[in-house]
């Protein structure tokens, strides 16, 4: 009965094993990325809320200066339209403006109820890859590493010489 375990490259194993540490590192750093975009695509709704409903403040009062110059035209000119197409064309524009922003208000707080569930679909599979790169892929670096030094060990050892029987 032969005894002897056929080992031809316990190298191959050192190489698995810096595949799998660079795999647990690489796949770290990859769910700390996500993370932080997910901070800043938060943050930016922050910013991008405050901006518009700023901007809607500013262009509202825009249309109410463009209102207050369309009628006191027309008051000049006793109702008549002489001369205030420019005048009209303004507060046209300046309602289209306050529109604009409004709807970029909503679209961001759309965003904003969106982004929770978004977030909350990326969290469990976030989380279930953290616990195995924790957990799993430690255990089985080490595991790997003692089954190496131990086959290590073994290739260390010398086999007794044996005598041939004639």
């Amino acid at each position: 009965m032969n005894h002897s375990a056929k080992i031809h490259d316990v190298d191959t194993l050192m190489v698995l094993h810096a595949a799998m540490a660079k795999f647990g590192v690489q796949a770290q750093a990859a769910l700390d990325t996500a993370r932080a975009e997910i901070r800043r695509a938060e943050m930016f709704l922050e910013r991008q809320q405050a901006y518009w409903q700023q901007e809607t403040v500013r262009r509202q009062e825009e249309l109410n200066r463009a209102k207050s110059d369309l009628s006191r035209h027309r008051w000049i000119h006793d109702g008549e339209r002489v001369g205030g197409s420019e005048k009209e064309m303004a507060v046209h524009k300046a309602r289209e403006r306050v529109r604009e922003a409004e709807a970029k208000v909503e679209a961001v707080r759309r965003w904003q109820r969106q982004l929770p569930q978004a977030v909350a679909d990326f969290d469990g599979p976030a989380r279930r890859l953290a616990g195995l790169l924790e957990a799993d892929l430690r255990a089985g670096l080490a595991r790997l590493e003692s089954r190496t030094a131990a086959l290590e060990a073994y290739l260390a050892v010398v086999p007794p010489e044996t005598e041939q029987q004639p």
